[in-house]
């Protein structure tokens, strides 16, 4: 069974922002970007509770080949992707921008 996934805007702004710089370095490095979010966002449709949570209640899964991890939040009926982050961004704006 799926679980509804709705993107945050913040989520959707980080997610595009990255989208354009990978797409400035190479043309298609970008759409391969959106692709591997998807392919995540799959994932975490299906099985919601596949990645570990990083602090709670948020969870957290890295991509492979981008220095990007998505954050999200499991509720009752669907899951709310909270951030789209560069991996090696400060920890304490992580902690503010995932948990606010």
């Amino acid at each position: 069974m799926t679980v509804p996934v709705r993107f945050e805007p913040e989520a959707l702004d980080e997610l595009e922002t990255a989208y354009v710089m990978y797409q400035a370095l190479a043309p298609g490095l970008g759409d391969r970007l959106r692709d591997e979010v998807a392919s995540r966002v799959q994932v975490i449709s299906e099985y919601p509770l596949a990645y570990p949570e990083w602090e709670s209640p948020a969870r957290r899964t890295t991509l492979a080949r981008f220095p990007y991890s998505i954050f999200y939040r499991v509720y009752e009926t669907e899951v709310r992707i909270l951030a789209v982050l560069y991996a090696r961004l400060d920890p304490a704006e992580i902690m503010r921008r995932v948990l606010g």
